[in-house]
């Protein structure tokens, strides 16, 4: 359920919000990457820049550059630029040739630049790019792949700029995070930016620009205009989204918080309480390819003698929001869980931002125990560093009464017959340590072929909460084509009824292997396409991070894998000629399968919080019955 809430305007900085009829600029930093050189969107935001009506007193200065491939005729590939807009055109002002645009001293330079030859009362900094918080950062140069922007780092580069921005908007995915909040609270009185991912188009500029004219920078307005610009944009296109503006003068607040409510998760970790937090922190709601976690759903799941206080600090903090995301409330933190083998990053980040001890000694205790639990104590030494704390190691194989600390398993789990039904059988206390339960799906072509359809959070289960063995009952379609459907992330809140799901459908757009990004909600049951990720299919992998754009007549067609029974190889990946289908014409749907007149092969994967996996044996279904 989308939410917009405010705490009402405070003004453009912290003298109470002066009523300023001077010099406004605008600084653009615009690190185009693979979103230009494949999909021109840096090009399509120019253009709604110089759209803009612009007061006279208003500066637009924009530095472009770590692009191989620009759509447009003002920038030169591989070079970095600076221009000023004048009228309807980009001037350029600078060409300073092939450097970097993910390194400090580059942004340094460009925001001295700006200040020196547009000097104003108040100024605004945007960041444009790929965005992801800890491990992946901000700035994404394609002409030097090894460079990026740790948060720290952009705190850093302001810091020597010297320069105080009445808000830094990142029209970058992720960047929404205490850490960045944090790194900048020093540069800017407001933050401006999304705990989820930025969708391909990105902000709207042409309205927010020219209500300058009328409500300059010192009034505060712009503010919230961005975010209901750009969320009206993003449901037009049938996009879910999130923005938030955060008033840096609270963030103090939500610091403290912080380090008060893990202290006592670090004294609870040190009480056996591994599994109860796992779990707690694993049903917060997945931001894609990062480990942040939005900290009042972290403090709600994970309820503690610190979590009022620090859902409150939050709250006063986030000074506007509009969020599509159930478990998304404005700020995010760094909490190492699906990534822990970048923890590293993160603690280099603790230091820098000098944070508490408390928080530092808490997360090397919790990475330490996940990396152990999952590759055993030896092998987890190879993805940590001195932190290592085999003090809660020692802890957890003696007095704890959790499971010793061993390398994740792979089980085979059996099934009886009760009632009726063949089940898997588990008592009270197994049932709460695990996270997923997963079932997955083949359907025969012929005596020596099965198409393999995925695996999705699919479970019935009996009056005694034992887990039914059959043939799943819904299936996610598109056009009304059965899809390969891969769950990837799930959510749930049993007091407001809230709920979310995303998941992978195999595909090829236009022409090329893709993985298309999926969303389900109890505000959208039947689900929608957020986007596709380039995808090779030979090795598993993604061609790239992060998700592109659909446009309206890019062409979909369904990829399917069909397995040989007799060698358990795949023989082929396959589309159906005729099944294509434009963009603009997909409907998703999840609904209705009957397989009662096919022959299927499934088997049920549970996983719990120590990372062990414990699979039924694969079943064959012929006509809805399970043949023995």
């Amino acid at each position: 359920e989308s939410t917009a809430t405010s705490s009402g305007k405070t003004g453009g900085s912290d003298d109470g919000g002066k009523e300023s009829n001077g010099q406004q600029t605008l600084m653009i930093y615009m690190i185009g990457s693979d979103l230009e050189s494949e999909g021109g969107l840096a090009t399509a935001d120019l253009e709604e820049i110089i759209d803009a009506d612009r007061a006279d007193n208003l500066n637009i200065v924009i530095q472009s550059g770590g692009c191989k491939n620009w759509q447009n005729d003002y920038m030169e590939n591989g070079k970095v630029q600076r221009f000023v807009v004048e009228g309807d055109k980009l001037t350029e002002l600078d060409n300073l040739g092939k450097i970097s645009m993910s390194k400090t001293e580059t942004l340094t330079d460009f925001v001295e630049f700006a200040e020196d030859e547009y000097p104003a009362d108040d100024y605004v900094l945007i960041l444009w790019d790929h965005g992801g918080g800890i491990p992946i950062g901000y700035g994404k140069d394609e002409n030097f792949p090894d460079d990026n922007f740790d948060d720290y780092m952009i705190g850093e580069a302001l810091d020597e700029a010297g320069v105080h921005f009445d808000s830094i908007v990142f029209d970058a995915c992720n960047m929404c995070t205490l850490e960045i909040a944090m790194a900048l609270q020093d540069n800017t009185d407001y933050l401006i930016g999304a705990e989820s991912y930025v969708n391909g188009t990105g902000l709207e500029y042409t309205n927010w620009i020219s209500s300058l004219s009328d409500n300059p920078i010192s009034d505060g307005d712009y503010r919230e205009t961005i975010v209901t610009d750009y969320m009206s944009d993003c449901r037009s296109k049938g996009k879910i989204a999130s923005m938030s503006v955060i008033a840096m003068s609270k963030v103090d607040a939500v610091y403290d918080a912080y380090v008060d409510f893990v202290k006592q998760a670090y004294a609870d970790l040190y009480s056996g309480k591994y599994a109860e937090y796992t779990q707690a922190r694993s049903s917060c709601g997945l931001y894609e390819y990062t480990d942040s976690v939005d900290l009042v759903t972290l403090a709600t799941k994970y309820e503690n003698d610190y979590s009022t206080p620090l859902i409150n600090a939050v709250v006063n903090a986030v000074d506007y929001i509009d969020s599509d995301l159930s478990f998304g409330h404005g700020i995010t933190a760094y909490s190492p869980s699906n990534y822990t083998e970048y923890y590293d990053m993160g603690r280099e980040s603790f230091g820098k931002l000098d944070y508490d001890d408390n928080i530092i000694e808490f997360y090397d205790a919790y990475a330490t125990l996940s990396l152990a639990y999952y590759y055993g104590t030896t092998e987890a030494l190879a993805y940590t560093g001195d932190w290592y704390d085999s003090d809660i190691v020692s802890y957890y194989n003696g007095d704890s009464s959790s499971q010793d600390v061993q390398a994740a398993q792979e089980y085979s789990i059996d099934t009886t017959e009760i009632g009726g039904n063949t089940v898997v059988a588990l008592s009270d206390s197994d049932w709460e340590i695990l996270n997923h339960v997963y079932c997955d799906l083949y359907i025969a072509t012929d005596d020596s072929h099965y198409v393999y359809l995925g695996y999705d959070l699919f479970g019935k289960y009996d009056d005694d909460w034992n887990l039914i063995i059959q043939n799943p009952t819904n299936w996610t379609y598109i056009n009304d084509h059965i899809a390969t459907y891969i769950s990837v992330d799930s959510y749930s809140d049993s007091e407001t009824d809230e709920w979310y799901q995303m998941g992978t459908v195999s595909a090829q757009v236009n022409g090329e292997d893709a993985m298309l990004l999926v969303y389900f909600s109890n505000e959208n049951p039947s689900g929608t396409i957020l986007g596709y990720t380039p995808y090779n299919f030979e090795t598993n992998t993604p061609e790239t991070e992060g998700y592109y754009y659909l446009n309206s007549n890019d062409v979909i067609n369904l990829v399917y894998v069909s397995y040989n029974i007799y060698t358990g190889k795949i023989d082929d990946y396959y589309t159906i000629t005729g099944n294509e289908f434009y963009y603009k014409d997909a409907v998703v749907s999840y609904k209705s399968v009957d397989l009662s007149s096919d022959k299927t092969v499934i088997y049920y994967t549970l996983e719990d919080v120590y990372g062990n996996t414990y699979e039924t044996e694969a079943m064959s279904v012929v006509g809805g019955v399970i043949q023995k």
